[in-house]
């Protein structure tokens, strides 16, 4: 027997529906159904573990759909094992005629991966990474860092555990 995955919306639509259309004798048949839809929303909206927020490979998903993250606004990954290469390989191209120094390379590599980590945690469809991330304290968060066994840049774990946002820059006012 087939299954259908259900969006949120499809499910609160169908208990509006359902709700409508019950005989009086099947109210409460009608709210069980309401009931169900309801835990299954709460089902999908599962928390991310800091230990999953902070582990290269994890992919999040919600409503069955992969939540990509980018770096630039338009270069696009599933995961942060993902950005990796792509770090390596924005490193090496910058070499050549106008070639970046080590330091210069260094410091491109760490801003790729500030700006990767930062669009991961704070996601315009998704939420739950920077929930996740506000609700641990920096004792947790540095635990779930050594707990990382996988590959990773090079000052993965000191970028993880600056703060998210940079700080607000003050307003230059320009008088004519």
């Amino acid at each position: 027997m087939p299954t259908h995955a259900v969006t949120l919306r499809e499910a609160r639509v169908r208990c509006i529906l359902l709700a409508h259309r019950c005989p009086r004798l099947n109210v409460v048949l009608g709210l069980i159904a309401c009931a169900l839809f309801l835990c299954a929303e709460s089902l999908q909206a599962q928390q991310i573990s800091l230990q999953a927020l902070v582990t290269p490979s994890t992919t999040i998903t919600e409503d069955g759909r992969t939540v990509t993250f980018a770096v630039h606004g338009f270069i696009e990954f599933k995961s942060l094992a993902e950005l990796f290469p792509y770090i390596d390989s924005q490193r090496s191209r910058s070499r050549g005629p106008a070639a970046l120094d080590n330091a210069q390379r260094q410091a491109l590599a760490v801003e790729l991966l500030r700006r990767g980590i930062e669009s991961r945690v704070i996601s315009m469809t998704d939420e739950r990474p920077l929930e996740t991330l506000i609700t641990h304290t920096e004792q947790e968060l540095r635990t779930a860092l050594a707990q990382v066994h996988e590959s990773t840049s090079p000052g993965y774990a000191d970028t993880f555990r600056r703060p998210v946002h940079p700080r607000p820059r003050p307003l230059q006012l320009v008088s004519h």
